[in-house]
């Protein structure tokens, strides 16, 4: 018995090896201006089933297009914000697998909004040379959209 526990401590041990850091698909960090989520309603997205909660930072993306569109409900009035995307897949390695990143699009067109001003930026969370990197809350990944202005 001692030696079939001590085998399999030897073999867990040994398959620890690789860290793959990438655990979640990736999503949209939208920022509004200080104290506008509270006016927000109701958020939905394009071809979605369902809502998605309007007290969120990180809103899914749509894996199947390249380009996902956020309907923002407020008391007075409804914006939209089309994000756009270009997938890329990588080989991670062969114990971690493939991974999914999400880059500018190469037509160079990032958004289309009904907001007055906006920014987008997209964050790599995987460098084929470097491997992937683990998520830091303080280090955001993915596509990161603030609105400065409604």
């Amino acid at each position: 018995m001692k030696f079939f526990f001590i085998c399999a401590l030897c073999y867990l041990l040994c398959s620890c090896g690789e860290q793959c850091g990438i655990t979640a698909e990736p999503v949209a960090a939208i920022q509004f201006p200080f104290n506008t989520e509270a006016s927000i309603s109701k958020v939905s997205i394009l071809g979605a089933l369902q809502d998605v909660s309007n007290e969120r930072v990180q809103f899914p993306l749509n894996l199947n297009a390249d380009s996902t569109t956020y309907i923002f409900t407020q008391s007075n009035r409804i914006d939209t914000l089309t994000v756009y995307y270009k997938k890329r897949i990588y080989n991670a390695s062969n114990t971690c697998g493939y991974v999914l990143d999400l880059e500018a699009p190469a037509s160079g067109k990032t958004h289309t909004t009904t907001f007055k001003q906006i920014e987008v930026e997209y964050r790599s969370y995987y460098t084929p040379s470097h491997g992937a990197k683990l998520y830091y809350p303080e280090e955001e990944s993915g596509i990161i959209v603030k609105i400065n202005e409604l």
